[in-house]
């Protein structure tokens, strides 16, 4: 097995000694398994790719006609978000921002999409009223949230016709449903085994099952968290 040589900071050090201990492994077998555990997400978040991501989300977003003011940011290959301003005044905006809530807030459950939709407290108070799109978990890739959302909202966006009439024909206001796609399984056997917390999804209403390694338990623990 190849090996390599590297400098650490003085706390990522103490970390890894720490867990070597706890684990009865040596320093730097620890080392290599976080390594390992941390591999699959550089090798799908190159640089660049959650930008692309979110540049693709406002995009689809950008041609509503109620929204606009769009922002977006990232931490590196984690978390990330996308906001912007609804006018309240199109009489769309509240069948906009329960679609969005609906499909990012409860449908997405079903698809695996850890999301969260939600407005940002504006300050002062008669300021445009801001929402906000982030991801919950690591490993999400805004272009599955793009092409969710593109699959599910009223065609065509810019007509504010579809989006009065929604509710209406509810066939006609989404595609045909995809077949369910596969997840692939993390790398990850274990997340406390190299010192990280789990963070759950609805697996199937009855286990839980983690989006950053392999481990699944019983009961509904994604709505502990």
């Amino acid at each position: 097995m190849p090996q390599i040589s590297i400098q650490v900071d003085e706390a990522v050090a103490k970390t890894i000694r720490d867990h070597a201990r706890l684990r009865a492994v040596s320093e730097e077998q620890c080392a290599a398994q976080i390594l390992s555990a941390h591999h699959e997400e550089f090798v799908r978040f190159p640089d660049g790719v959650l930008r692309e991501g979110r540049e693709k989300i406002i995009d689809l977003l950008s041609q509503i006609p109620c929204l606009g003011s769009f922002k977006s940011s990232g931490i590196d290959f984690r978390y990330w978000w996308v906001s912007f301003e609804v006018d309240e005044a199109s009489p769309i905006a509240g069948r906009v921002v329960r679609r969005l809530a609906y499909l990012l807030n409860t449908e997405s459950a079903e698809m695996m999409l850890p999301t969260v939709f939600k407005p940002i407290p504006d300050e002062p108070p008669d300021a445009p009223m801001v929402w906000l799109i982030a991801s919950t978990a690591v490993r999400l890739n805004p272009v599955d949230v793009e092409h969710w959302l593109r699959k599910n909202l009223p065609r065509p966006l810019s007509d504010a016709d579809a989006w009065l009439r929604l509710g209406e024909n509810p066939q006609a206001d989404q595609a045909a449903p995809e077949a369910p796609r596969e997840r692939g399984l993390p790398d990850l056997e274990d997340c406390e085994g190299v010192g990280q917390k789990h963070k759950w999804f609805n697996l199937d209403g009855v286990r839980s099952g983690c989006y950053n390694c392999r481990v699944v338990r019983e009961g509904q623990l994604w709505r502990k968290t």
